[in-house]
């Protein structure tokens, strides 16, 4: 039997999280199915491969719309649950805090409930980051916010390379397309 999958993307602000699981539903066909439940929206692809938490018709933050941490997880039990031929996919910022929390979700997961779960990580320098999120919601955004996150970003990606819980893969989005790094995320086991 084929191990359920759960993808996890995190990265800085502007590294392309949402394009990526945005461009990861697509590979399925173009009509995306938005839904909802009591823990708020999720979208299924064409033909049900992959599940992701979050609405996908907005330019960024796909997964950033539920309100806590506990929402995440119940809908992550949910999805696997009610699609369990479906790979699963979870992107946003909620995961700088994911040694506390979701870390241990994520373990329960993948011991308990034998749930192969892949992180990916995405990067880009300060300055692309910055420059990234100016021209996405074409506001300046405080430039020690995005610092912070970017640091956050880099801290998490050393605690996975340290942890070797999960299989960990890191792309640098920087100066590159979003197709390329669609492509550099296939090259990986998940199909």
């Amino acid at each position: 039997m084929v191990k359920q999958k759960l993808i996890v993307i995190y990265g800085c602000h502007g590294a392309g999280k949402t394009t990526l699981a945005k461009n990861i539903l697509l590979s399925d066909g173009e009509n995306l199915q938005e839904l909802s439940n009591n823990f708020g929206k999720y979208t299924v692809s064409e033909n049900k491969k992959y599940v992701a938490v979050g609405t996908y018709k907005i330019k960024c933050g796909g997964a950033d719309r539920l309100k806590t941490v506990d929402s995440y997880f119940k809908m992550i039990n949910f999805l696997i649950e009610k699609y369990p031929k479906s790979i699963i996919i979870i992107e946003g910022a909620m995961f700088s805090t994911i040694f506390n929390t979701p870390l241990k979700h994520f373990l329960s997961l993948k011991y308990d409930k034998n749930i192969d779960v892949l992180i990916f990580l995405l990067y880009a320098t300060l300055k692309t980051s910055y420059f990234r999120v100016i021209e996405r919601s074409q506001k300046i955004p405080k430039f020690n916010v995005i610092e912070a996150k970017q640091k956050r970003a880099l801290n998490l990606i050393n605690k996975f390379k340290q942890l070797q819980e999960f299989k960990t893969y890191i792309i640098n989005t920087e100066n590159k397309t979003t197709d390329e790094v669609y492509n550099e995320f296939r090259k990986t086991t998940i199909n």
